[in-house]
């Protein structure tokens, strides 16, 4: 159940910081950029240490 609540506050802080970049976009138009982009870069690390403990 612990680990429910924390994916709860996770997501809920994700939405939080995502409604914050979407106000803060027409003050500084290249958050919005910057966003987009870590969301859309692959992350190697997980992944290599997915395989190996090959969960």
């Amino acid at each position: 159940m612990k680990q429910i609540t924390n994916i709860r506050i996770r997501r809920e802080k994700e939405r939080k910081f995502e409604r914050d970049v979407v106000e803060r976009c027409g003050e500084e138009s290249k958050l919005i950029y910057k966003y987009t982009n870590r969301k859309m870069t692959n992350q190697e690390t997980i992944t290599k240490l997915i395989k190996r403990n090959r969960l």
